[in-house]
């Protein structure tokens, strides 16, 4: 009995159409797997983005693990239930590599919470981030604020150091601008120091948003305020009500007085330990 073509032919389609399939997924994979190892190479150890190893990429490469990453992220849009779902660690390295979605994501996430961001936008070091986060110096909040058992400093007071460490870290600035930022190292976004940034930021704002970052000018030096000078009667010891010196407090030295009275407690201790031998001795003799 013959077999009736109309019957076959689309056994042959469907076969086919599996068989590319497989082929399809089995070349997707392959990419991946070389993807991944890409990755691998430009943030090792996952940590910073190695610029060196990235630059020298070949074009290619580069857009294979780009193509990677914004797959991956764009797959977590997908599933996300808000937009504040959208951070993952492949929209970081997409961010620390350039591309203007992960930067996206990076700055409404800031926005959110810039304390817990501060770490990673030094991560992505991208001298991009600055004109993103430079309205965030003009915040008002308040110094420091507890938050469960956490205390939560104000955006302004974030937004001043990360603003500071991006132009030393990221060697896309002058020298003199790095140095300048450098000057407020130990120092914290508040006061007269704060209206210098927030100052330099206004007078630099049109190169930053440009990415012009060689025509970035310092600005004025922060003010240091040195630490008062001890006193003499500073290194006094303190008093009780009616003047005279704490107990177990020396003039010349407080730590020696302690030692000496805790000394003393020792060999108390000591001579109660023999005292109370000697009776257990005396008693066990009388009997």
């Amino acid at each position: 009995m013959k077999c009736c073509p109309f019957r076959t032919f689309p056994l042959a389609i469907l076969a086919m159409f599996l068989f590319a399939n497989r082929t399809i997924a089995e070349l997707t994979e392959e990419k991946n797997r070389e993807a991944i190892g890409v990755r691998e190479r430009i943030f090792p150890g996952s940590k910073r983005l190695d610029k060196v190893v990235w630059e020298n990429l070949p074009p290619s490469q580069k857009e294979l693990v780009v193509t990677y990453l914004r797959d991956a992220v764009e797959r977590q849009m997908r599933r996300a239930t808000s937009e504040w779902d959208w951070f993952s660690g492949e929209a970081v390295d997409l961010a620390a590599l350039g591309d203007e979605l992960g930067r996206e994501i990076m700055v409404k996430e800031y926005w959110r919470d810039p304390s817990s961001m501060s770490i990673i936008l030094r991560r992505i070091n991208d001298p991009k981030m600055i004109p993103r986060i430079g309205e965030e110096l003009f915040k008002n909040e308040p110094f420091d604020s507890i938050v469960g058992d956490m205390i939560v400093p104000g955006t302004q007071v974030v937004a001043f150091e990360d603003v500071l460490s991006l132009l030393q870290s990221t060697n896309s600035f002058n020298r003199e601008v790095s140095d300048w930022a450098a000057r407020f190292r130990g120092l914290r976004g508040e006061g007269e120091n704060l209206n210098l940034v927030r100052n330099w930021y206004g007078a630099n704002e049109a190169a930053l948003q440009v990415g012009d970052f060689r025509a970035v000018k310092p600005g004025v030096n922060p003010i240091v305020v040195p630490a008062p000078a001890l006193t003499p009667s500073d290194l006094q010891p303190a008093r009780t009500a009616n003047g005279a010196p704490q107990r177990g407090v020396e003039l010349t030295s407080g730590y020696s007085a302690n030692v000496s009275n805790h000394r003393f407690s020792i060999w108390l201790g000591l001579a109660g330990i023999f005292i109370a031998i000697g009776l257990v001795i005396f008693v066990l003799r009388k009997k």
